[in-house]
């Protein structure tokens, strides 16, 4: 791990999260106000309803749609599914409309910003 390689970091620090976690939750005060969360929550379901419109095949009636395509291959995906893409729009598609379960993996080259590593991935994960 390079910290700071991509962004200027004025304080880099690794570790684990859990212990970390723990500490900080140690000061922090519980709040009974849900207004936050409410919010959060009402926004979540509005980009849900939008990603579910964006990948109607009745948006399109003589081209496939990409969103479409990804969320068949989601819908359809055996429950132990890995999911390997490249980087692209089809990451964007991919993460967006790809509803990933509990015991699906994902792989991808996200943080190594290499580009055509795919195949090699999913070859390399099937052994």
């Amino acid at each position: 791990m390079v910290l700071g390689r991509r962004t200027p970091t004025l304080l880099g620090i690794t570790g684990s999260a859990r212990p970390a976690l723990k500490l900080l939750l140690e000061k922090v005060k519980g709040k009974s106000d849900l207004a936050f969360f409410d919010r959060v929550t009402s926004e979540r379901r509005k980009w849900d309803d939008m990603l579910e419109e964006q990948c109607d095949p009745a948006r399109s009636k003589d081209k496939v749609l990409p969103q479409s395509v990804a969320r068949t291959v989601s819908d359809l995906a055996k429950p132990d599914a890995t999911f390997v893409f490249d980087t692209g729009l089809n990451t964007l598609w991919s993460g967006n409309w790809i509803r990933q379960s509990g015991t699906q993996r994902i792989i991808g080259s996200f943080n190594n910003a290499s580009v055509g590593t795919a195949m090699a991935q999913a070859m390399a994960f099937k052994r």
